[in-house]
């Protein structure tokens, strides 16, 4: 993954005009209407976007900025490090084995449905990670859910739904 702030060619400190200018330049030049059968502008194409949408959102631009060294070093948040294992990162204590699930709010996350990084397998993958986060730290493991894919049947979806559709955290984070 490039730097948001890459990827747009902008200073970190670019106001929204300037991410506005540059993002319309670059889409214009990137667009797939004007790069046909052109995989790779349109791969492009959707980074600029994505980078756009969250540079473009203060919230999401605020977190970001934030976490951004963890995300362009490619942080590895699931290995298997010690609870006492833990990274200075401006003044935060960040656990080396949290999930981290910033790679699924994208949309080049997944490439179609099928397949190994399709859609399901992604997401699956995604919710696994956070079932076993919470079965460390859980007096009672919980049933576990599978995310399930396209053949699913409706009482394995719905078992799904049941379980996230409220989520909350069983573990401690002071």
């Amino acid at each position: 993954m490039r730097c948001h702030y890459e990827v747009l060619g902008v200073e970190k400190d670019a106001d929204d005009a300037q991410l506005k200018k540059a993002y319309r330049k670059l889409a214009l030049k990137l667009h797939p209407d004007k790069n046909v059968g052109d995989a790779s502008a349109a791969e492009k194409f959707k980074e600029l976007n994505a980078s756009y949408e969250t540079l473009t959102d203060a919230t999401e631009r605020r977190w970001y900025d934030d976490h951004r060294d963890d995300i362009l070093a490619g942080r590895d948040l699931n290995d298997s490090s010690s609870d006492d294992d833990f990274r200075e990162r401006k003044g935060t204590r960040l656990k080396k084995r949290e999930v981290n699930l910033w790679p699924y709010f994208n949309s080049n996350a997944f490439d179609g449905f099928e397949g190994p990084q399709g859609f399901y397998a992604v997401y699956g993958d995604a919710f696994r990670q956070v079932e076993e986060s919470e079965e460390r730290s859980a007096d009672e493991p919980e049933m576990r859910c599978d995310f399930g894919d396209a053949s699913s049947e409706w009482e394995a979806v719905k078992a799904f739904y049941d379980k996230f559709v409220d989520f909350q955290s069983q573990r401690s984070f002071s």
